[in-house]
C-alpha cells in the first residue's frame, strides 16, 4: 500500500475515533455532526455530506447495539 494512502486510511480512522467518542458524550445526533465538523481536517478530502453520513451511519449502530 503506498504513503498517501496508507495515511489517508489512518486520518480518516482518527476521524471515526473522533465520531464514535462523541456519540458516547452527547444526546443529539447533530451535536456529532458539528463535533465531527469541527475536525474535518483529519479528513479534507470528504465533503461536509460525507462526514454527517458516516456520523449518522455511526449514530445507528451504536444505538441499535443497544436495543
Amino acid at each position: 500500500m503506498g504513503k498517501v494512502k496508507s495515511m489517508m486510511m489512518d486520518q480518516e480512522e482518527k476521524m471515526f475515533d473522533v465520531i464514535e467518542e462523541a456519540i458516547r458524550t452527547v444526546d443529539h445526533l447533530t451535536e456529532v455532526m458539528q463535533i465531527a465538523i469541527k475536525e474535518k481536517h483529519l479528513v479534507p478530502h470528504w465533503t461536509d455530506q460525507e462526514i454527517e453520513d458516516a456520523c449518522s451511519e455511526y449514530w445507528e449502530e451504536y444505538w441499535a447495539s443497544k436495543i
